[in-house]
């Protein structure tokens, strides 16, 4: 899995003004003053980043569940976890949580 990244520190003098930083942020694409989406145009950043999590998600969802499916009866009760409940949960596909 991808090492989590902080978030940058805000910018100096805007500390007092989260609100007006929130707002330009979740303005819908195409609203004033913005330019219209262009079909294969780049996603801002925060979609790119949303993509992104959600991705490294599913991968190690799959990972796990790849694995958890590979253990014996044995190995399982000794994590504490019932053979049935450990299949069931790795037959979910890796998009269903």
């Amino acid at each position: 899995m991808a090492p989590r990244v902080r978030p940058s520190s805000p910018p100096p003098g805007s500390a007092g003004r989260p609100a007006a930083r929130l707002a330009a942020s979740t303005a819908p694409r195409g609203a004033i003053g913005q330019a219209p989406p262009v079909p294969g145009a780049a996603m801002p950043a925060p979609e790119r980043w949303s993509l992104y999590r959600t991705l490294c998600l599913w991968i190690w969802r799959a990972q796990s569940r790849r694995a958890l499916a590979e253990l014996d009866a044995d190995r399982l009760r000794d994590i504490g976890v019932h053979p049935r409940v450990a299949r069931r949960e790795a037959e979910k596909p890796f998009w269903r949580a």
